[in-house]
């Protein structure tokens, strides 16, 4: 599932050096993302060769349908709280240094991604370190991390050194939070196409609403705003982990 993710990484990395590079070399940001639909176009069309696999067998011995219902919400709920996170600091980093004039554009650029290379640099970790810890003990490491990272950024909010520090630390930190969560969920439910449906719904809406609500408070309220927002999604996430936990540990009482 890590490695499954890596990839994920490697593109959120490549993209805004695309981006940053496109700009320098024609003076256009267009040309960056003709380069990134070329690639999409390739990945796309190589998926009509994959064949399709059969549906596996149902396996016995999992916990009840209720049970289930909420350890799935949680677990969605989650995923939400980690793309919230994910895509307001990785989509708004960018502006939050430059309108606080701490760089230029270029190397704000750069910054974006160094979060998401170090975002990569963590999930090829984590292939390494699932093989050792529990998924339940790699996202509390994963969860404390990301709130150090970021506390780091709030006690410098104006320091362009805490904000490197704490974008590196934050991308390290969240690189595994998704495949891991999947992980753990597949230890206590049967995963299901339906059930990866609402996972995805959680992620995609996390993904969209709360860096659209950013967007539109970046200029009334001030541009803080982004870190603010990301600590708090990170605040959430970790109140819905213990949370899943003490069900976790209700359901095998039961």
């Amino acid at each position: 599932m890590n490695a499954l993710h890596l990839f994920y990484g490697v593109g959120t990395f490549l993209a805004p050096i695309i981006i940053a590079q496109a700009v320098l070399i024609t003076g256009r940001i267009t040309w960056g993302y003709w380069i990134i639909a070329a690639f999409l176009l390739f990945s796309a069309l190589q998926l009509f060769f994959i064949p399709s696999q059969p549906i596996p067998a149902t396996k016995p011995g999992f916990t009840s349908t209720r049970t289930n219902n909420i350890l799935v919400f949680l677990a969605a709920l989650f995923l939400f709280c980690y793309s919230s996170m994910a895509n307001i600091f990785g989509g708004w980093i960018f502006s939050y240094v430059v309108r606080l004039d701490l760089t230029n554009a270029t190397n704000a650029a750069y910054l974006t991604s160094t979060f998401w290379g170090a975002f990569m640099v963590g999930r090829l970790l984590s292939i390494l370190v699932a093989v050792r810890f529990k998924p339940s003990a790699i996202l509390l490491g994963n969860l404390l991390g990301c709130l150090l990272s970021v506390g780091i950024i709030m006690l410098l909010p104006c320091s362009i050194i805490s904000v490197w520090v704490g974008a590196a630390g934050l991308g390290l930190s969240a690189a595994s939070l998704f495949p891991t969560t999947v992980a753990l969920v597949e230890r206590r439910i049967e995963i299901s196409g339906k059930i990866t449906s609402r996972f995805v719904i959680g992620s995609a809406l996390g993904a969209m609403l709360p860096p659209w609500l950013v967007g539109q408070l970046f200029d009334s309220a001030s541009p803080q705003i982004v870190i603010s927002s990301v600590f708090a999604t990170l605040l959430m996430g970790f109140s819905v982990y213990v949370f899943f936990m003490r069900e976790t540990k209700m359901s095998r009482v039961n």
